[in-house]
């Protein structure tokens, strides 16, 4: 390699010295004279100085457009494997069938009342129930006690085809007395056996129903019931009453629904004569929901002795705040029947002999309603224009005979009623909760002076506090109400005194079967009388067990 790079450079060599040779030949013969050496001189030149700029920004808009195929892409991927995720099981509280209680106290009280029923594989449903709560202040008061007794039997049947039959019976029986007297001075020197100021009340009652127990293809509900019941007293008056409801529910959207209820109610009351009292109602509405209001729009036609009666059933709900705040405004409207059975639930010092007559209102209403943290909420205003309503006064024709029964008449006036209220229900914490209403109402009477009998203020409220887990409930509620207006034999009104009841009670759990209890009512011990000359009992309390089963 060495050699041929020497050999490589002599040949170059002689090559140039060749060339050399051969362009010296061209050259003219003779002497060359060198004047003077050449220098090579640049003239001064002026510096130009040019700042360099940026060319001006294209502002304009130029819309592109891409076209890019359409390409599926097959991904092959394995499917996730998905695990549960572990959560803390809370254990469910047993369910138990039955229950009794059975307790006494004073003055010389006797209580009981026990229930059991079942459910077996969504295919039947049953219930029976008891009661008796008795008391006994003779030696205080002559006669002053009462005692009620009540059972009932009921069940259900779901057929596969997907309707339901309930069927039901039941029967009462309660003993009040008329110890008015007592507070009579015309009274002073007399006394009554137990027998002879005894009223009975017999009350056996049964029906029947059947319903769709499952939901519908087409979205209908259905129901039909027939209900009878027959009230009797010791005082040869005896009432029937046959009530026939038919009732059906098309959904719209399965939230717009379209109700239509028909529905006769038949009563006679017999006593030395026979009186009837008949109503009919064809009640068709229908309801719109939106996310913005619900709107209820219908009419309530009634009849009774031929004579009709149109109310509107209307009823609008804005939120204002979501369901924190709503406000709702409303028109409604009805017969209202009195009957033996209602005004006795009533009053039960009622005079029996009178006929059964409707109450027509019809009402208008406005108000707030809501729901924060677990506070429910409901403030309702409204005005009620009142055809017969009924009032309840003294029978002073008994009194001035010096006769037994020391009852009350049933007399009725028209009447324009204002009236506020409000409810309330929270869960403060866990385990405690308060529930309580008020209700003020304001009277326009026609004819009468005052409302006979009625309540204008009535205030209640429960607090209930569950602790010990759930072993233990303690519970403490409030109850007033103004004095009772009433007239007097010369036509004066005066009312009777007040009520301010506090009752508190408890109950603790000794085993998951067995526990106790004790109520004691009317810490006052105010002795008001909603009733002219009847006096309540004032404090009295209850002692007793409790089981379930």
């Amino acid at each position: 390699m060495k050699n041929l790079i020497r050999y490589s450079f002599a040949l170059l060599a002689m090559a140039s010295f060749s060339i050399g040779a051969i362009a010296q030949e061209d050259l003219p013969s003779g002497e060359v004279d060198v004047i003077k050496n050449f220098d090579a001189r640049l003239l001064d030149a002026e510096i130009l100085r040019v700042d360099p700029q940026l060319p001006p920004a294209d502002t304009t808009t130029k819309r592109q457009t891409y076209s890019i195929p359409a390409r599926t892409i097959q991904v092959e991927y394995l499917p996730p494997a998905i695990r549960p995720l572990a959560m803390k099981r809370q254990s469910m509280e047993e369910i138990y069938n039955g229950f009794a209680k059975l307790g006494a106290g004073l003055p010389n009280s006797i209580f009981g009342e026990a229930g059991y029923g079942m459910f077996s594989n969504e295919k039947y449903d049953w219930n029976v129930y008891l009661k008796h709560h008795s008391a006994n202040n003779n030696k205080n008061i002559e006669n002053q006690r009462f005692s009620e007794n009540e059972g009932k039997i009921e069940g259900t049947y779901y057929f596969d085809e997907g309707f339901a039959v309930n069927g039901r019976i039941g029967y009462s029986r309660d003993l009040n007395y008329f110890y008015g007297y007592t507070q009579d001075d015309r009274f002073q020197d007399t006394s009554f056996t137990k027998d002879d100021v005894q009223q009975r009340f017999s009350k056996f009652n049964i029906g029947a129903s059947i319903f769709n127990g499952v939901q519908t293809v087409g979205d209908v509900n259905y129901s039909a019931s027939a209900d009878f019941y027959r009230l009797q007293d010791n005082y040869a008056s005896r009432e029937n009453g046959f009530d026939l409801n038919i009732h059906l529910t098309k959904w719209f959207n399965e939230k717009h629904p379209l109700a239509v209820t028909i529905r006769t109610d038949f009563n006679q009351l017999r006593d030395t004569i026979k009186k009837s009292l008949n109503n009919f109602f064809i009640q068709p509405n229908f309801t719109y929901h939106s996310d913005y209001f619900r709107v209820k729009v219908g009419v309530n036609i009634a009849t009774s002795n031929d004579k009709y009666s149109f109310f509107p059933q209307v009823e609008a709900t804005v939120p204002i705040l979501g369901s924190r705040l709503a406000a709702f405004v409303g028109a409604d409207g009805t017969l209202s029947k009195n009957t033996m059975a209602t005004l006795t639930a009533i009053n039960p010092f009622l005079n029996t002999r009178f006929s059964p007559i409707n109450t027509k209102y019809w009402d208008y209403y406005g108000g707030l309603k809501g729901s924060i943290s677990g506070v429910e909420y409901q403030a309702k205003l409204g005005y009620k224009q009142t055809q017969d309503l009924v009032l309840f006064v003294p029978n002073y024709d008994y009194i001035a005979q010096r006769i037994v029964p020391y009852n009350f008449n049933v007399i009725t006036d028209n009447a324009n009623i204002f009236y506020i209220g409000g409810s309330l229900e929270a869960t403060i914490i866990d385990g405690l909760s308060i529930l309580g209403a008020v209700n003020s109402s304001v009277y326009d009477l026609e004819t009468e002076e005052d409302p006979w009998g009625l309540p204008s203020l009535t205030i209640n409220g429960t607090i209930k506090y569950l602790a010990l887990e759930g072993k233990a409930t303690v519970k403490a509620s409030l109850y007033v109400e103004n004095g009772i207006p009433f007239p007097t034999e010369a036509g004066i009104s005066e009312n009777q005194n007040g009520l301010f009841d506090i009752s508190v009670g408890g109950e603790y759990r000794f085993s998951e079967h067995f526990g106790a209890f004790i109520d004691i009512y009317n810490l006052s011990g105010v002795k008001r009388r909603r009733w002219y000359n009847y006096p309540t009992f004032g404090i009295n309390a209850l002692v007793g067990v409790t089981a379930r089963f």
